[in-house]
């Protein structure tokens, strides 16, 4: 009843929007909840649908969305695929891997800069 009735009116204000526009976060936004709405219903077929529509108009994040699905049905090479593009688009986005990256770059630098001096310590060490 009512979950018809939502899906009736997600559906109807995509079409609204698109007439508007080519491209708009509302219009994902509502894709992304009637993949859910499918999901939750168990149609897996026509949730894999909308949020693949999803992605492809940009929405990076229901990728997390897509591997659940697939882990409902059982895919779990899939779903870990999912998830870990998920992750991966998530570090790009808040730069995460760069910051990984320069402190992993200080670190050798430090690392290099006191070899010289650990190497002496250890030649200092008395022998037993």
């Amino acid at each position: 009843g009512k979950v018809e009735t939502a899906l009736t009116f997600l559906k109807e204000a995509m079409v609204t929007r698109a007439k508007m526009s080519n491209y708009d976060s509302d219009t994902t936004v509502a894709m992304e909840c009637i993949g859910k709405i499918y999901r939750d219903q168990g149609d897996f077929e026509k949730s894999l649908n909308s949020f693949h529509k999803c992605l492809r108009q940009g929405g990076n994040r229901v990728l997390r969305e897509i591997g659940m699905v697939h882990e409902l049905r059982g895919e779990q090479s899939k779903a870990k695929e999912c998830y870990t593009q998920a992750i991966y688009t998530v570090e790009q986005y808040l730069g995460i891997h760069s910051a990984h990256d320069a402190a992993s770059e200080k670190e050798e630098k430090i690392s290099d800069e006191m070899q010289p001096q650990l190497e002496e310590n250890i030649e200092m060490q008395p022998q037993l």
